[in-house]
């Protein structure tokens, strides 16, 4: 699951609540903690840095 939202984050403009949901998130706020608890960053930290890194 973390690997299809890191690939929805670096090549998409979803907003994050969207991939939230669509990955079976009730509330973005889990998906968020549950992001930064496995990766060590938020969704939006990800995504900013993926943006810089191209």
């Amino acid at each position: 699951m973390i690997n299809v939202a890191k690939h929805r984050l670096a090549v998409s403009d979803d907003d994050v609540s969207i991939i939230a949901y669509d990955l079976g998130f009730q509330y973005p706020a889990h998906f968020s903690r549950m992001f930064r608890r496995i990766t060590g960053q938020t969704p939006s930290e990800y995504r900013r840095m993926i943006i810089e890194q191209n």
